[in-house]
């Protein structure tokens, strides 16, 4: 933050105080308005994105909530096919694609991504993790527990030492 508040700062033009040793904000009429609310525009955008919550994604009993800066989903446990989502061909990629039941018109299943990339886990875990709870719903009263935790880490354990 502070080094963001530094190159901010720079784009202020400053002048030195004849016959001191000091620095001004340069006099240039308008043009150092325009720097000065520029500056002032950049160093409060800065602020409020470095405030606002990044993605997440919790998992409770009922579903997944998938928070995002702007909106929330809720998606039920339900509503997500089984067999997904699939592991992550790469190490942490920056989405996880869900699938979702299609419509009772017979439509194609839907596909959702997870915001997966700032997250700070593990995505294949995550993926196993979804997974093991959509084809398991009765262990969904357990999501929190330690114990189901160490259950979790040693399921994927298994799956990751089978996998390539």
């Amino acid at each position: 933050m502070i080094a963001v508040g530094s190159l901010v700062a720079r784009v202020i033009p400053v002048e030195r105080v004849p016959n001191q040793d000091q620095a001004r904000i340069a006099e240039l009429g308008m043009e150092t308005t325009v720097y000065v609310v520029l500056a002032a525009v950049l160093l409060i955008d800065v602020l409020l994105r470095s405030m606002t919550s990044r993605p997440s994604i919790a998992l409770s009993s009922d579903g997944l909530t998938v928070r995002r800066r702007v909106r929330r989903n809720e998606i039920r446990w339900d509503e997500l096919l089984p067999g997904g989502p699939l592991r992550p061909a790469k190490r942490n990629p920056a989405t996880i694609d869900l699938r979702r039941f299609g419509t009772p018109l017979g439509r194609q299943p839907k596909r959702l991504s997870l915001p997966a990339g700032g997250l700070h886990i593990d995505t294949a875990f995550l993926a196993y993790t979804i997974r093991w709870y959509v084809e398991h719903p009765d262990r969904r009263a357990r999501i929190g527990d330690a114990a189901e935790l160490k259950e979790l880490q040693r399921g994927f354990a298994i799956e990751d030492a089978a996998s390539p």
